[in-house]
Order: C-alpha cells, then structure tokens, then sequence
C-alpha cells in the first residue's frame, strides 16, 4: 500500500441522486458512500485507519482541505475532522465536497483495502475483500 500524499488528507466528497443509502454495505458486498457527506467521510477515514482526535484547529484543516480541494478540484469543500494515522507524524484531516474524480475514488478505496467499482459525482462504490 502506497503512503497517502500529504495533500490527500483523508477527504472524501459524494453528492448524488442516487438512492442508495451512502456509507453503506450492500447486499452485493459493496460499500458505497457519499464524499460530500461530513457523516461518510468520517466513517471512510476511520476504515482507513485514522483514529479520530479531540479538538483540532479549524483554521489548519481548512488549509489542509484547501490543498485536497484544489489538487482534486473539489468544490466546494470543508474540513470534518483531524486525527492520526499510524506511521505517519502529525495530523491527518478528513475532509468533504463535491468531488467527480475517478482518481479520488479509486484511492479511498484502495485506502480502506477495497476495490473500486465506480463513481456516480461525488457517491463512490468500493468492492469490499472476498464478497461476491
């Protein structure tokens, strides 16, 4: 597993039409969540193996977030939470927004040691290990 780039900061958007529940396991193994929702990008980012901290500063995450939005083109965005990852000094931001990126899906998958499936705007589909 390839480190996570220091401007990735643990952010996931997903916005959609869809009618799925987001941030969920389906019958089918797949877990699908929504990158734009404050709610699935905490639970994407604790999947992922961030251990979430107390109070964080705002003002870093928005400028951590920034760097997540602008290389992902992801507006707009917010930052939801920090915390720790292991093997990696400081803190760690999990973001939301409205993200349409196949190279941001793929890699939160890839992240939570799934497989990617497909991305409808910003709600993501990751294949989870060993489901039919």
């Amino acid at each position: 597993m390839r480190p996570i780039p220091a401007a990735f900061t643990i952010a996931l958007a997903l916005a959609s039409a869809l009618p799925a529940a987001a941030g969920s396991l389906t019958e089918r193994g797949e877990f699908v969540f929504d990158i734009s929702s404050r709610e699935d990008m905490r639970e994407v980012g604790q999947r992922a193996g961030i251990r979430i901290s107390g109070y964080s500063p705002m003002d870093i995450g928005r400028i951590d977030c920034g760097r997540w939005a602008h290389q992902f083109n992801v507006f707009p965005y917010e930052p939801v939470v920090a915390g720790t990852l292991s093997g990696r000094p400081g803190l760690v931001w999990i973001c939301s927004g409205q993200a349409d990126s196949a190279v941001l899906s793929t890699a939160y998958c890839e992240e939570m040691g799934m497989s990617y499936v497909k991305h409808e705007g910003s709600v993501v589909t990751c294949r989870v290990p060993n489901q039919a």
